[in-house]
């Protein structure tokens, strides 16, 4: 599972919202926090990837304190 803290900013329907893909494809967006459910990134096939999750406000990027962006690599390691 991954922890994701959203901290003075307003998220909220055709304003700001936080976005993310997986391996530079797809991905999803969330504009009320907390989420109104838990939040999947779909079947992912064993191995690394790459999430990214940025702050937009209506389609532009937003710069939260120098903390808008947000890059990590993790393993989905085979059942």
């Amino acid at each position: 599972p991954f922890d994701v803290r959203v901290d003075f900013v307003n998220l909220a329907p055709g304003g700001a919202a936080l976005r993310w893909q997986v391996d530079g494809q797809g991905g999803g967006s969330l504009d009320q926090w907390p989420p109104a459910h838990r939040l999947g990134l779909g079947q992912l096939p064993p191995g690394t990837h790459h999430l990214k999750a940025w702050l937009e406000d209506k389609g532009q990027p937003l710069d939260n304190a120098g903390y808008a962006r947000v890059e990590r690599e993790f393993i989905v390691e085979p059942r």
